[in-house]
């Protein structure tokens, strides 16, 4: 019927991708450049702590670990070391 075609399109597509769940300690003066860095590769910060370091948990395509590697040993002159916690499938929204 008409509604339910309706319904249909309004729903939107996602499909299953892969990523890493990442944990990383590192000094306050990183934590933006780092938020940034996770943002621009579609990755999404599930949480932060605070204390006399930064403790973060994310996740990020595993496609994009290479140059996410890559990108904070060149900002953190190799002193962050990120380490792979887990993989998990995330549905993540696809254009139409």
């Amino acid at each position: 019927t008409g509604s339910a075609q309706l319904a249909v399109r309004a729903v939107s597509r996602a499909r299953k991708m892969l990523f890493y769940r990442i944990a990383m300690e590192f000094s306050y003066n990183k934590l933006e450049q780092i938020r940034g860095c996770v943002k621009s590769l579609n990755g999404r910060i599930e949480s932060e702590e605070f204390a006399e370091i930064v403790r973060m948990k994310h996740v990020l395509p595993v496609g994009v670990f290479p140059e996410f590697i890559n990108t904070v040993r060149d900002m953190t002159s190799g002193s962050v070391h990120p380490d792979i916690i887990s993989e998990v499938e995330i549905l993540v929204p696809v254009d139409r």
